[in-house]
């Protein structure tokens, strides 16, 4: 694989959205050999920050229930977290999720007009309960030396049932807020699981570093 020029390396610091990228923004680029790196920072239990680095890569796609995905695989290093591949679509509704545990069950995770289809719900039983989803438009998002305006902001809360050793099952609360930038695509994600102090906390943020094809 051949390093190409950062997308973002080629624009000014400050990246503004015209009008006309603004209609026609590809905020979410489902593009084959794709890598975004990432400066990630990790809290899991009641443990100290943990510095780490990330990649997400779109490697090939996959079929669930007849329906094509692109798979994308996220590798980490300088610690012990890992991330499972996921599964997303695109269409002309927007950006669709497949659910793992859930064959045949997909969630809206980017609204193809985040303008107008500000806030949405869903399910994906047993694998997601109480699934939201809300859009900000006109998020600016700053890391290191980059500078990214005009980005949508996406907030994404559900609940992941828990089964416990003892046959019960309780509800892991799971917030994502995400920032995409157009062009680029996901160039910020928190992700909180689980209620900070627990045994089962995890917290990371991910900061977009650099883009290469």
């Amino acid at each position: 694989m051949n390093a190409q020029p950062d997308p973002a390396a080629q624009s000014p610091p400050s990246v503004p959205v015209t009008q006309a990228a603004a209609e026609g923004r590809d905020l979410f680029p489902l593009v084959k050999g794709r890598r975004w790196h990432y400066d990630v920072e990790a809290v899991r239990g009641t443990g100290e920050p943990e510095k780490l680095t990330a990649v997400r890569s779109i490697q090939d796609t996959r079929a669930v229930a007849g329906v094509e995905y692109s798979r994308i695989v996220t590798e980490v290093t300088g610690g012990t977290l890992r991330v499972p591949e996921q599964l997303y679509r695109a269409d002309a509704k927007g950006v669709f999720a497949a659910v793992q545990g859930a064959e045949g069950k997909e969630l809206l995770v980017l609204p193809a007009d985040p303008a107008t289809q500000k806030a949405w719900k869903g399910e994906a039983k047993p694998s997601i309960n109480q699934f939201s989803g809300g859009a900000t438009l006109g998020e600016t998002f700053k890391h290191a030396d980059r500078e990214y305006t005009g980005c949508v902001k996406v907030v994404l809360t559900m609940g992941i049932p828990e089964k416990s050793f003892f046959g019960g099952a309780t509800e892991v609360p799971v917030r994502m807020e995400r920032w995409f930038a157009p062009g680029i695509g996901l160039v910020r994600e928190v992700r909180t699981v689980g209620q900070e102090g627990k045994a089962n906390y995890l917290k990371t943020d991910s900061k977009l570093a650099r883009v290469e094809d």
